[in-house]
């Protein structure tokens, strides 16, 4: 019996401090949604967050653009369901790699903006997409993240984007130091 109540008060101890962590965190739900970049980020961040007691969720599809995800009803009742408090964004790669003119990138990047936070406060994390040789049109997309409202857009290419990449994608290594530097600056920007 000794053992059993031993083993329980260890048990909501733990669960207790787990829950404590998130909470003095400032946030426990985040979601992430993007293009094939979550594929990899996604994993990373679900783990950085964890480990902290942070409940992270993402959904991604690869190729896709931010317009494409306007008015997605899985979107919405994923937005419903999981009610996150931050959603980081990671879109603007596929949109740099077309001549888009930068009132129609802010005007799909803004009807996302708002799908996502749908009349809650939620936080919206911006992740620019890294200054890759194919994506000719990445000043567009900066201009257009520029006009948008209700979004954050932090700058992470000092430690991030300063190391190798292939094709359109960051090295494994660089997409935990990218997931490293999201919860570190999340933590810091309260």
């Amino acid at each position: 019996m000794k053992k059993l109540i031993s083993a329980l008060s260890f048990v909501v101890c733990f669960i207790l401090a787990y829950s404590l962590r998130a909470e003095t965190a400032g946030f426990s739900r985040v979601a992430i949604v993007g293009d094939s970049h979550v594929e990899a980020l996604g994993p990373e961040l679900y783990a950085a967050f964890g480990l902290e007691g942070v409940s992270c969720q993402f959904k991604k599809e690869r190729g896709s653009k931010a317009e494409g995800w306007v008015g997605s009803p899985v979107l919405k009742r994923w937005m419903t369901e999981f009610d996150p408090q931050i959603v980081i964004v990671s879109f603007g790669t596929n949109e740099g790699m077309s001549n888009s003119s930068v009132d129609h990138l802010a005007a799909s990047f803004q009807a996302l903006v708002n799908q996502l936070k749908n009349g809650h406060n939620r936080r919206i994390i911006w992740i620019t997409p890294p200054p890759f040789s194919k994506v000719l049109y990445l000043e567009n997309v900066r201009a257009a993240l520029a006009e948008v409202k209700g979004i954050e857009v932090p700058d992470f290419s000092k430690n991030t984007y300063n190391e190798n990449y292939t094709g359109k994608h960051l090295t494994r290594p660089s997409y935990w130091t990218l997931a490293d530097d999201i919860r570190r600056w999340l933590r810091e920007h309260p």
